[in-house]
C-alpha cells in the first residue's frame, strides 16, 4: 500500500526553498522530520537544507542545486533536477499548515500499518495476544503522537497566556476544574480530580483503600460520569454491593445478611431503586479477571473507547496486584515502576484521572517501588491511628494536610468527623 501525498511533500519542500530562514524552523517546530517524506530525493533535499541551515548557510539553500557541496555528491544530477522541479512548482506558503497536517496524518498511517504488519508476523509465529499488544502499543502511541504533535516549546507569549488562563479558571466558579471526589475537604485542598492525573491511595492492609476509591467512583457515577474499573481482589458484584451501601444508605451487615441482620422493607425498596438507577445510567464497567496484565488493561480501555464508550475515570485496585506480560530480566521493583508509568500514560492517553491503591510497608513507604510516589500527582495516606486522610503529595497544591475523615464500615464510606471518634457508632 502507498500511504503518500507527493503534492504536500513538494509544497513543504518548496516553502523552504522560498524562505528557508522562516520555514525550516517552523516545520521543525511542527514535528516535520526526514521521516515525514517518502522519496529518496525528497528526504535528501530536507536533510541537506537542514544541514545548511544549521551551518548558517542560508544562501546555500537558495542556490542549493548549484552549490559545490551538493554537486559533489553522486546523486547531484538527480538532486538538481528534483530541486529545480520543486522551485518551479512552489506556490508560496499560505497553505503550509494544512499540508503539515496532511503529511503527519500519512506518516502516522504508515507507522500504524507497520505496527499492524509486525503484529501479524508475531501472531503467525505463535506469540500470545498479550505479548503482541505489549510489543506494538508503544508504536501505535508514537503514531498518535506523530499525528498530533506540535512544536516542543512554548514562547513567552504562549506561556503568559497559559498562565492567565489557569488563574482565570481558578477564580471563575463556572470554569471547568477538577471533578469532585465526593469529599469536600479533599476537594478544597486538591481542586478535585483533573484529567491525566494519577491519584494513589496508600495504606496498610485492611484500612479502607478500596473503600475510599469506591467513594470517589460513586461521586463520578452519581453525576452521570462513566467509570472503567479493574479489580484484582473483589468481584464486580461485591464491588457494586459496597457502592449500594453508600448510595442507598443500606447497612453492609443487613445487605450481606451478616450477624443475623436482615434487610427491612425500606432497605429492600432502596436496594431495588438502586438496581434500577444503575441499569438506567449504565455508566459503570468492571473488569474482575484476576489474570489481567497491564497490557490487557490498556488494550481493554482502548477497545472500549474505540467502541464508543466514554471513560471519565479509571480505577485500578490495586497496583501491587498488576503484572506485566513480559517480566523477563526485571526485578519486582522495576516491574512496579513500569506499571506505575504505564498507569500514568493510560490516564494521559484517555484524558481522564486514574485512581489506584498501593500497600504501605511497615515504615510507611509505598511497597515495592518509589516510582509510585514519583509518578503520582496526588498521594493520599489513610492513617488508621489518627482516623484521618493525610495528603502526602499534592503536585499542584499544598501537601501535609490531615483531613478529619473516619471510616464508617457499616455504610462503606469515609465521613467527616464533627465529634470525637469514640462517640461515633460504627
Amino acid at each position: 500500500m502507498n500511504f503518500t501525498n507527493i503534492i504536500s511533500e513538494e509544497y513543504l519542500l518548496g516553502s523552504i526553498l522560498i524562505d528557508p530562514e522562516v520555514n525550516i524552523m517552523k516545520l521543525r517546530g511542527d514535528g516535520i522530520t526526514s521521516a515525514t517524506f517518502t522519496t529518496i530525493d525528497h528526504k535528501r533535499v530536507w536533510n541537506i537544507a537542514s544541514q545548511f541551515y544549521d551551518s548558517n548557510k542560508i544562501g546555500s539553500i537558495e542556490m542549493m542545486e548549484f552549490e559545490p557541496e551538493v554537486r559533489g555528491l553522486e546523486t547531484a544530477s538527480s538532486l538538481a533536477v528534483t530541486i529545480g522541479s520543486l522551485r518551479g512548482k512552489a506556490r508560496g506558503t499560505a497553505h503550509i499548515d494544512q499540508h503539515v497536517i496532511t503529511l503527519k496524518g500519512f506518516q502516522a498511517t504508515r507507522m500504524a500499518y507497520s505496527a499492524a504488519q509486525e503484529a501479524m508476523d508475531m501472531i503467525e509465529e505463535g506469540d500470545s495476544p498479550e505479548v503482541v499488544i505489549g510489543e506494538i502499543q508503544d508504536k501505535l502511541l508514537e503514531a498518535i503522537v506523530t499525528m498530533t504533535s506540535a512544536k516542543p516549546w512554548k514562547t513567552a507569549k504562549e506561556i503568559t497566556n497559559e498562565m492567565k488562563q489557569i488563574v482565570n479558571n481558578s477564580h471563575n466558579p463556572s470554569a471547568s476544574r477538577g471533578f469532585t471526589s465526593g469529599l469536600p475537604l479533599l476537594d478544597h485542598h486538591t481542586g478535585g480530580l483533573e484529567p491525566e492525573q494519577l491519584w494513589v491511595v496508600a495504606a496498610p492492609s485492611s484500612c479502607g483503600k478500596t473503600l475510599l476509591m469506591l467513594q470517589i467512583v460513586n461521586a463520578f457515577l452519581s453525576a452521570g460520569k462513566h467509570v472503567l474499573a479493574f479489580s484484582f481482589e473483589t468481584s464486580a458484584g461485591k464491588i457494586s454491593l459496597r457502592n449500594m451501601c453508600n448510595n442507598m444508605e443500606i447497612s453492609a451487615n443487613s445487605l450481606a445478611g451478616k450477624q443475623g441482620e436482615k434487610m427491612s422493607g425500606v432497605d429492600i425498596k432502596r436496594f431495588q431503586r438502586g438496581l434500577a438507577e444503575m441499569l438506567e445510567k449504565d455508566n459503570l464497567t468492571i473488569c474482575d479477571d484476576y489474570d489481567m496484565t497491564m497490557e490487557t488493561m490498556m488494550a481493554i480501555a482502548s477497545m472500549r473507547k474505540k467502541m464508543g464508550f466514554e471513560i471519565d475515570l479509571i480505577m485500578v485496585d490495586y497496583i501491587q496486584l498488576v503484572d506485566l506480560s513480559n517480566n523477563s530480566g526485571k526485578n519486582r521493583e522495576q516491574q512496579v515502576a513500569e506499571i506505575s508509568r504505564s498507569l500514568k500514560k493510560m490516564a494521559k492517553q484517555h484524558n481522564c484521572p486514574l485512581i489506584t491503591a498501593s500497600q504501605l510497608n511497615d515504615d510507611g513507604k509505598t511497597r515495592e517501588s518509589r516510582a509510585i510516589l514519583q509518578d503520582a500527582d496526588v498521594l493520599l495516606n489513610i492513617d488508621p491511628k489518627e482516623d484521618c486522610i493525610y495528603i502526602a503529595k499534592n503536585r499542584d497544591g499544598e501537601r501535609g494536610a490531615k483531613l478529619p475523615y473516619a471510616m464508617n464500615g457499616d455504610y462503606q464510606r469515609f465521613e467527616e468527623k464533627h465529634e470525637p471518634i469514640k462517640n461515633r457508632k460504627y
